[in-house]
């Protein structure tokens, strides 16, 4: 059976924000506890949330109901060595899907999209290709993941699949705009709009 984890990246410094973003009100709850539902409800197996800064405090509003909360003590080093702390929290996997704590419109029924077609057509790296452009969830697959080691920031997961050749990328179409990743007071305000 193949296993696809999904590593929530939930440990920034919210710098351009002010305050913890993952601890933003929205629709009820945070914008941390939406991501991490829609990575619960999906296929997804296990599922691992990666905190850092404000860890206490955005640890303390969490609920999961089957997720694993670690911490990034390096999370200063942006989100590239929280992405490596949550791989090796999911241990022995055959691909894990990245979602960001801060994209809280990223639900279940898409990531299980995504995650069916990366199984039907297993390559190194998925992508979610929206109208207005590729963003996550992305798929690293087990070759992918032992490559970590070797990328630097910034940007590095973008840049290596802008680097990747053709074949080794499946993208997988989703009929709507980019969900938006909350950095700044602008993109909340957008999102809440």
């Amino acid at each position: 059976m193949t296993t696809v984890a999904g590593v929530v990246l939930a440990a920034g410094l919210s710098e351009r924000m002010g305050t913890p973003k993952q601890l933003l009100a929205y629709r009820g709850g945070t914008l941390l506890s939406h991501s991490l539902a829609a990575a619960e409800s999906s296929r997804l197996d296990p599922v691992i949330v990666v905190l850092g800064a404000a860890a206490v405090e955005i640890e303390a509003s969490l609920r999961p109901t089957r997720a694993v909360v670690v911490r990034n003590l390096d999370y200063h080093e942006g989100n590239l060595s929280s992405l490596r702390v949550g791989v090796e929290a999911a241990g022995d996997v055959d691909a894990v899907v990245v979602l960001l704590g801060d994209m809280p419109d990223v639900g279940a029924a898409l990531i299980d999209v995504v995650v069916a077609a990366w199984l039907d057509d297993p390559h190194p790296i998925a992508v979610t290709e929206y109208r207005d452009g590729s963003g996550h969830p992305l798929v690293l697959g087990a070759g992918t993941l032992a490559r970590l080691g070797e990328l630097r920031p910034p940007n590095a997961l973008w840049r290596l699949l802008e680097s990747a050749p053709p074949g080794d990328v499946l993208r997988v179409p989703a009929d709507r705009d980019r969900p938006i990743d909350v950095d700044t007071p602008a993109d909340y305000e957008r999102l809440t709009r």
